[in-house]
């Protein structure tokens, strides 16, 4: 029987409406078992909900901070054998399975840049209650933990090589040491995912992300951990889309020196998009406006979505010729640049060249094209039919407008050399 799990730094339960947003999220995972940090609750008890229980563990009086809980389906209330509240850091639930019991200890850690002392009472009051569960239960530690893991080799063994980071932070280290002479494995650093799915926590900026929150067990029985069956399914779909078995090519996302590269080629004494930021303004920005835009820049390319402004286009009504009140006498003119007003390409983009690059290679086209009009009236033909984006490669992406403009600009420039 499988029993989904699943660990939640919730930051408070202690307002209007809190419960009932956790309750909600664990039905949409269909979590049995949900570990909860943060409840900021004070005292220890059981309490039945409607479809839920909720063990819970915080500070005997005081601030309200801390506090851990089980959230558990109501009808997996009879699989349960023991709750015990340790402290406002550390409770445990012992439940009932086929073949063996199974231990949970819901633990938060204290942060990076607490004092030695308290991190040391920490793990210490850690050591104690897993010591104390039977030797024969299956041993799960999960929750917030604090500690980043990165994929050192001398730590293999314990660490896989599927963390967010490379190097480990000291919580990390605890982590690991506390693990390898427990016999545990962190078991959330042996699946493969994409970097966005790695991620357990988010600051309120919106840019930070770290993955803290781990999941440990005995290495005996690190198998009876499996990965989301929903992401497998994903990946083997991904894996299967060409049908002919060739490795999907690599695009790596673009670096800062990319981004210094694309911002000297913009051109300036242009029109600004929608945000009236002219190019001017993010080249005088410096090496700070460089990391900025590349950190925007990432976030769009590493959750794969487009910001809603980035979609959107003006169209600017040009007048051609005749009675002006007439609006069939006006072309549309479609100015769909990102809010910055500029098209940054980057090289190795699956995009090819952007509109700038595109528009400067015809007109070097075209000014070759007018130099050599003395060649053969077939193959200057041919020449202006590519020019001007006639060729059948290109065909479909140019409208009328577009061609009727080329020509008459090259028509326009002949007629000077005349």
């Amino acid at each position: 029987m499988d029993y989904s799990l699943g660990t939640w730094d919730v930051e408070t339960l202690n307002k209007p409406g809190a419960m009932k947003s956790v309750l909600e999220q664990t039905d949409k995972y269909n979590m049995k078992i949900t570990a909860i940090q943060e409840i900021r609750w004070l005292g220890k008890g059981i309490m039945d909900l409607k479809k839920h229980t909720v063990c819970y563990s915080g500070k005997a009086e005081g601030n309200k901070e801390f506090g851990v809980a089980f959230v558990i389906e109501r009808e997996f209330k009879s699989a349960i054998i023991d709750f015990k509240p340790i402290s406002e850091r550390i409770c445990t639930l012992r439940i009932r399975t086929k073949f063996f019991n199974m231990t949970l200890m819901n633990m938060h850690a204290p942060t990076e840049e607490k004092e030695e002392e308290v991190k040391d009472y920490f793990y210490q009051q850690m050591e104690g209650t897993y010591d104390s569960i039977p030797s024969n239960d299956i041993k799960v530690i999960l929750g917030d933990l604090k500690a980043k893991i990165g994929k050192e080799k001398e730590y293999r063994g314990v660490i896989g090589t599927e963390s967010l980071y490379d190097t480990t932070n000291h919580n990390g280290i605890k982590l690991i040491d506390f693990a390898e002479i427990k016999n545990l494995i962190i078991s959330c650093t042996y699946f493969p995912h994409k970097n966005i799915h790695k991620r357990t926590w988010a600051a309120p900026d919106g840019v930070t992300f770290n993955q803290i929150d781990h999941v440990l067990i005995e290495k005996r029985f690190a198998t009876n951990i499996l990965d989301n069956m929903e992401d497998n399914e994903d990946n083997e779909e991904e894996n299967t889309d060409d049908g002919e078995g060739e490795e999907e090519e690599v695009i790596e996302p673009p670096t800062k020196e990319e981004v210094e590269e694309a911002l000297k080629e913009q051109t300036l004494n242009k029109a600004p998009g929608g945000d009236n930021i002219p190019a001017e303004l993010l080249k005088a920005g410096g090496q700070e406006g460089i990391t900025a835009l590349h950190r925007i820049i990432n976030k769009v390319w590493e959750e794969e979505k487009i910001p809603e402004d980035w979609g959107k286009s003006i169209i600017c009504p040009i007048f051609k010729k005749g009675d002006k009140l007439a609006c069939s006498n006006y072309r549309g003119d479609i100015d769909g640049r990102a809010p910055s007003g500029r098209n940054l390409h980057f090289a190795g983009t699956p995009s090819g060249l952007n509109a700038k690059d595109d528009l400067q290679s015809r007109s070097h086209a075209l000014d070759h094209a007018s130099e050599e009009s003395t060649l053969d009236p077939a193959c200057l033909t041919e020449k202006l039919r590519c020019a001007a984006g006639f060729d059948e490669e290109m065909s479909g992406q140019r409208d009328c407008c577009d061609q009727q403009s080329r020509l008459r600009q090259f028509r326009t420039k002949q007629r000077n050399q005349e």
